[in-house]
């Protein structure tokens, strides 16, 4: 819910948010988790919570590290060719690395073995929905949206005027 605040209240920073939350906990002293206060803490600011998060299409500078259930909208800039790999179970693992962009920025895509294949057809310059991925840090202190079992990405025809 944090990353909904963020998007919500782009007045405030994530510092910001995490100490409102300590200070409603310690007000409370410790009796709530840090989902209640963070929930009390949203209801103060006016951030609707009763919505459901999931219809929210994010821009790529609204995103932070650890969040799931990403919803985006981005055109691709970059495709790399799939790598294949072999678990250490034995089943094959496919990925794809793609930069995406909108207005706001761009970010690395990690796609996984399940959309690897489609992913790998994608070209420079299309539009892509991005569906139920989440966020983590790469090997270079960055982050990057990911999309694994759980998400999946769609083109979008852009209609002709």
């Amino acid at each position: 819910m944090e990353w909904y605040i963020l998007y919500c209240r782009g007045d405030l920073t994530a510092e910001q948010i995490e100490s409102l939350v300590a200070q409603k906990q310690t007000q409370f002293e410790g009796l709530l988790n840090e989902n209640v206060a963070l929930e009390l803490v949203a209801s103060e600011l006016n951030v609707p919570i009763k919505l459901e998060i999931r219809e929210v299409k994010l821009k790529l500078a609204n995103l932070i590290e650890k969040i799931s259930n990403v919803n985006l909208v981005a055109t691709v800039e970059k495709v790399w060719p799939k790598k294949t790999f072999t678990h250490q179970d034995g089943r094959e693992g496919k990925v794809v690395n793609i930069i995406v962009s909108d207005e706001t920025g761009e970010r690395n895509l990690v796609v996984w073995t399940e959309h690897a294949d489609m992913a790998s057809q994608l070209q420079p310059g299309q539009k892509i929905e991005i569906n139920g991925a989440y966020t983590r840090e790469d090997n270079y202190g960055k982050f990057e949206v990911v999309i694994g079992r759980n998400g999946y990405i769609k083109t979008i025809k852009e209609e002709k005027t």
